[in-house]
């Protein structure tokens, strides 16, 4: 397949992709608006947003260098991939540790349960990442786009079923864990 088609090809994907996963997200808040308590969605936007901002560092951007440079070894390949799995274990046992200072800044003791649990898909990420970036340098984003469509209607799924049967916030951290751990699963068993 040429460049062009595969970049059209590209365009198409990650389109439908990023349409579907809007759609999926706005629907999901939708439904558990009705289901949970706005404190469960207050504080999970306190654990995404230090997530989030911490998630900025665990690259240290080793997917930059996998895009950028040709002819990677498997010996490089397999440097970055333990590197970024020690990083990123490193990381999730800081937030492990940091978990009860932000329950006790925040005065919400949730949070001591719920950010390390939310913190487990940067191991599972650890597993994965690489391969993911990858899939971005082979130009595959008909695979990308499928894996995270098929994930994230796994996640809306579970996430309304949780919601429903009564587990709160816990409904949207399931999820959340579900989602990634799906991901991960598929890009390390298509690496």
């Amino acid at each position: 397949m040429s460049l062009r088609k595969q970049t059209i090809s590209g365009v198409k994907w990650t389109t439908v992709s990023t349409i579907f996963l809007v759609f999926s997200q706005l629907l999901k808040i939708s439904i558990l608006t009705r289901l949970l308590d706005k404190t469960a969605f207050g504080l999970i936007a306190i654990v995404a947003v230090v997530l989030d901002f911490i998630g900025l560092f665990i690259d240290v951007g080793l997917s930059s260098a996998i895009l950028y440079k040709q002819n990677i070894t498997k010996n490089q390949y397999a440097s970055l991939y333990w590197f970024n799995f020690m990083l990123s274990g490193f990381v999730f046992f800081m937030i492990w540790l940091a978990s009860p200072y932000f329950a006790r800044f925040y005065n919400q003791p949730e949070i001591n349960k719920i950010m390390p649990l939310m913190a487990l898909p940067i191991m599972f990420a650890a597993f994965s990442r690489q391969f993911g970036v990858i899939e971005q340098k082979e130009l595959n984003f008909k695979f990308i786009s499928l894996v995270n469509i098929s994930g994230s209607l796994v996640s809306l799924i579970f996430a309304i079923l949780l919601a429903y049967y009564g587990f709160g916030v816990y409904s949207l951290v399931y999820s959340f864990i579900l989602l990634r751990f799906f991901l991960s699963v598929a890009f390390f068993v298509k690496g």
